[in-house]
């Protein structure tokens, strides 16, 4: 090989070797963009021992490119946002509930059987329930004892009945009232059977009221009925008045009161007659007939 070529060779290798690196930075901010620019390499000039320098080498230059090197592949382009991007919105599923169990209704299979009514077709007249023997010698609270409790009471009572239309009647409706402890006289089984009549009033008037609303009363009975309990409102009313006419000695007043009761009971035993209807409440007019009589027996004693 010859001497120049060598030399050649040699400056070839040195100017690879200490030719400066070109570092490539990507900007931060790509609107600028920064490029550096290389220099070129020194020369280096080798001196030999001759006196004639030898051929000098052809220097190798570096021309850096005009351009900057293209951005590497991976680089990733950072482009600032004016505003953040709006957050995505999260739905709201309500937690679900399971409904209650359906409440179950287990009707009655069979209902009660009804309460069947038996009206009274005819009720028979009450009594007074007789007191018993062993009570006879009782004395009540109040100041009243038994008319039997004593024979003088007996005696006088008997004796009073006698003067009336009907004594065994009269006996027997005042059993079950106490006589106050006392002589016995005209007043006070006046008294005693006013409050026997009333007693019997009130009865017929709940017997009038069953009989009025009984499903298979007909019109005509169900007017006649209501006859009658019209007539029982009146003997209540003249039962008061007579009381107080007593009170007050007003004897014509007391007889006016005392007649008029007959004349109500006989009204409503005529009110079937004339609709050609049996009366249910015979019987019981019958007997508040014969009080009312034993009632002006003792009045006209006083």
């Amino acid at each position: 090989m010859r001497p120049e070529t060598h030399h050649l060779l040699l400056v070839a290798v040195f100017s690879c070797v200490l030719v400066p690196a070109t570092a490539v930075c990507v900007p931060r901010n790509p609107s600028k963009s920064i490029y550096y620019a290389t220099t070129a390499p020194p020369s280096f000039v080798i001196s030999y021992g001759s006196s004639t320098p030898p051929p000098s080498p052809t220097p190798v230059s570096y021309q850096p490119s005009s351009s900057p090197p293209p951005l590497p592949v991976s680089a990733t382009k950072y482009v600032p946002s004016s505003s953040p991007p709006p957050p995505t919105p999260v739905s709201y599923q309500p937690p679900t509930s399971s409904p209650p169990p359906p409440v179950s209704y287990q009707p009655i299979s069979s209902p009660p059987p009804p309460v069947s009514y038996q009206p009274i077709s005819s009720p028979p007249p009450t009594t007074p329930t007789p007191t018993p023997a062993s009570s006879l010698g009782s004395t009540s609270p109040s100041g009243y004892s038994s008319p039997s409790s004593q024979l003088p009471f007996r005696d006088a009572v008997s004796a009073l009945c006698s003067k009336t239309d009907y004594p065994d009647l009269c006996r027997s409706s005042i059993q079950s009232f106490p006589l106050p402890v006392g002589p016995i006289d005209a007043s006070v089984m006046l008294k005693l059977h006013m409050k026997a009549c009333r007693v019997r009033a009130q009865i017929a008037q709940s017997q009038v009221s069953a009989l009025v609303n009984h499903p298979g009363a007909s019109s005509k009975l169900a007017s006649s009925l209501q006859v009658c309990s019209d007539m029982y409102d009146d003997v209540f009313d003249s039962l008061d008045t007579a009381a107080d006419a007593m009170a007050s000695h007003d004897k014509g007043t007391l007889d006016s009161m005392l007649s008029g009761l007959i004349s109500d009971f006989s009204t409503c035993e005529d009110a079937f007659a004339e609709d050609s209807i049996t009366s249910p409440m015979a019987a019981v007019d019958d007997l508040l007939t014969k009080l009312a009589s034993n009632c002006l027996a003792f009045s006209s004693l006083l």
